[in-house]
């Protein structure tokens, strides 16, 4: 049920993309798009999420570890509506996000372990939500619904990487029919990809068409996510690899790049959020599938600055689609906001 936070390394993408939408006064943007990928290896993360499966007001909370109740009066919910997966002991199908309540809570995002009627029991603390709190709940997404069909990948030789929050890596490849561990060639089709969370693309061979989203996956997420950063005391560290959560719409859009100063990375210095400031690092890597850095960044407490220069480096540019590395010296989150418009 522990959530894990993806790899890291590089990014690389020549990102030409189109999206299929609709828009409606009550419905957000819907669809999926396209971005070409070179050979090589490219951090992605997925812009689109799940609909909202339900919403509501909670009627309370009851706090407790390692997991928590939120209770629902009158909710008429079905047994386990909200975690259908086959292993639901190490992995949930559905999330509870928190949309309006306390500042600190807006955003968070918790695994779904099971519900009744009127309740559901999450994983973890929800000591934080107090007065008045909405929620949604949605599926979460996966290899199978993120990229169905292989997404374009060349069958059984492309992979998909993600770092789990122990840091170790775990590589996923589509075999014609299915989505499948590389290692154990076990059935991955319901493996999760987090909120802001990234991954990575190994392809080989010419450039492809990799198509993101469609079908479950085709909502553009309104409001800011907590995303969590994890640190594994050993060797390697977790290379935490995170995006925006908005979709590419045009390769050549000025909409479609935003900066690093978007991703709420200074937060309070480390303290409760944020990176630490002199001692955690982030990584921008170019799009060429090479994995070199564009350049290594921390924060002052104030701003982002480039590492090497100290120069201000909040308007680093970072790609819509594209994920970048953290690494901390502490379990942390950051708050990335919702920039692109409804």
């Amino acid at each position: 049920m522990k959530r894990t936070v993806l790899p890291i390394i590089l990014l690389a993408t020549t990102l030409s993309s189109v999206v299929n939408a609709q828009t409606s006064s009550s419905t957000p943007v819907i669809g999926y798009y396209k971005q070409t990928i070179p050979a090589g290896n490219i951090p992605l993360v997925c812009g689109f999420t799940t609909k909202k499966e339900f919403q509501g007001a909670m009627t309370s909370a009851a706090n407790g570890s390692p997991n928590s109740v939120i209770t629902q009066t009158g909710a008429g919910w079905t047994i386990n509506q909200f975690q259908t997966s086959a292993s639901p002991a190490t992995q949930s199908s559905h999330f509870l996000e928190v949309l309006s309540g306390p500042a600190n809570a807006v955003g968070m995002v918790y695994d779904i372990v099971s519900n009744t009627a009127t309740t559901v029991t999450v994983h973890g603390s929800t000591s934080i939500l107090t007065g008045t709190v909405t929620y949604c709940i949605r599926k979460h997404v996966t290899l199978g619904t993120l990229l169905p069909g292989g997404g374009g990948l060349t069958i059984g030789s492309d992979l998909i990487s993600i770092v789990n929050s122990d840091a170790s890596i775990e590589q996923f490849d589509y075999n014609g029919a299915n989505w499948e561990n590389s290692a154990t060639i076990d059935d991955a089709t319901s493996k999760v990809i987090y909120p802001g969370q990234g991954f990575i693309v190994t392809h080989s061979g010419a450039p492809a068409t990799l198509t993101i989203g469609g079908n479950e996956v085709s909502n553009v997420k309104s409001g800011p996510t907590k995303v969590p950063l994890y640190h594994h005391n050993g060797n390697p560290p977790v290379r935490n690899l995170v995006g925006l959560i908005n979709p590419l719409v045009s390769d050549a859009g000025a909409t479609d790049v935003n900066t690093l100063g978007n991703f709420g990375l200074v937060g309070d210095g480390g303290v409760t959020s944020g990176i630490t400031a002199g001692s955690d690092f982030v990584d921008v890597f170019k799009t060429d599938g090479t994995f070199k850095t564009v350049g290594t960044f921390d924060s002052n407490g104030v701003n982002l600055e480039d590492a090497l220069t100290l120069e201000d480096a909040t308007n680093v540019p970072v790609r819509n689609g594209a994920s970048f590395r953290v690494l901390t010296i502490k379990d942390t989150t950051i708050t990335i906001p919702q920039t692109h418009p409804n």
